[in-house]
C-alpha cells in the first residue's frame, strides 16, 4: 500500500497511435511498479509469490528480475533487447486484458 507522498519507481512502455494528421486518438502501455526492486536489492521476484500469477504476468516478473540483475553496466544493446521484451509481454497482458 503506498502512502500520501510517497515516492514510487514506475517501469513504463507503451504506445500512442495518432490519426493522418498526427494527433493522439489511443494509447496503449503498461505501468510496472518496480519500487520493491529498486529499493530492497532482492528483486521483485522475492516479493512476489508467482504461482498466484498467471504465465504472463510471471514472465513479466521474472524479466523485471533479471534487467535489475543485468544493471546499468551491461551494453545498452542488452538493455533495449530487455525493455523490448517487457514491452512485447505487456502488450500481450494488456491485449488479454482488453478481450
Amino acid at each position: 500500500m503506498s502512502l500520501a507522498g510517497e515516492v514510487r519507481w514506475l517501469l513504463s512502455r507503451g504506445r500512442v497511435y495518432q490519426d493522418a494528421l498526427g494527433r493522439p486518438v489511443r494509447c496503449r502501455g503498461i505501468l510496472i511498479d518496480i519500487t520493491e526492486s529498486r529499493d530492497d536489492a532482492q528483486g521483485y521476484v522475492t516479493q512476489t509469490s508467482l504461482r498466484s500469477e498467471g504465465p504472463l504476468e510471471r514472465a513479466a516478473i521474472l524479466c523485471l528480475d533479471a534487467r535489475s540483475a543485468l544493471g546499468d553496466g551491461t551494453s545498452s544493446k542488452l538493455r533495449l533487447l530487455m525493455d523490448l521484451l517487457l514491452l512485447e509481454l505487456g502488450r500481450e497482458i494488456g491485449s488479454r486484458m482488453d478481450a
